[in-house]
């Protein structure tokens, strides 16, 4: 595959410009910026327990209609849930940050002594790509397992 070769000897050539760039992007986008939204997601979960608790204690006093309690608390349930989807999806965000950072690792560790590449190697290909997308008929792109997809014509 004529295509993935030209990437990879570019990536070589330009790894400088290419990758190390992309790495100190990386660097600065850390966990760091999930921290506070995972926080305000904590306190809003917090926020709904409370909320279920005091419908609760409402309820078993008799202040409340069976069927309002019921719909409220199925409302703040529901609620409950989606903030745990939020937190999982940021969890997962940041555990493939780490997965995408080892990639990126990889190729900068191979770019830095890699003489340019004269033919197909799959084992270098499954190293390196996650997928091949197909734009049209003569351009392709190559999504990095570390992140970014290059374009190429073929």
């Amino acid at each position: 595959m004529a295509a993935f070769t030209t990437m990879m000897n570019k990536l070589i050539f330009a790894r400088d410009k290419v990758l190390l760039t992309f790495s100190n992007a990386l660097k600065t986008a850390e966990k760091a910026e999930y921290l506070d939204e995972f926080t305000a997601l904590e306190e809003g979960l917090e926020k709904n327990l409370q909320k279920r608790q005091q419908i609760t204690q409402l309820f078993t006093k008799g202040y409340l209609d069976p069927a309002v309690y019921a719909q409220q608390n199925d409302e703040l349930l529901n609620a409950s849930a989606r903030i745990i989807a939020e937190k999982d999806a940021i969890i997962a965000k940041i555990s493939g940050g780490s997965r995408q950072k080892e990639a990126l690792e990889d190729i900068l560790h191979y770019t830095s002594g890699a003489s340019m590449v004269t033919e197909f190697d799959e084992d270098l290909f499954t190293r390196f790509v996650y997928r091949v997308i197909v734009y049209s008929r003569t351009e392709i792109g190559f999504e990095m397992k570390c992140g970014p997809v290059f374009r190429e014509r073929i």
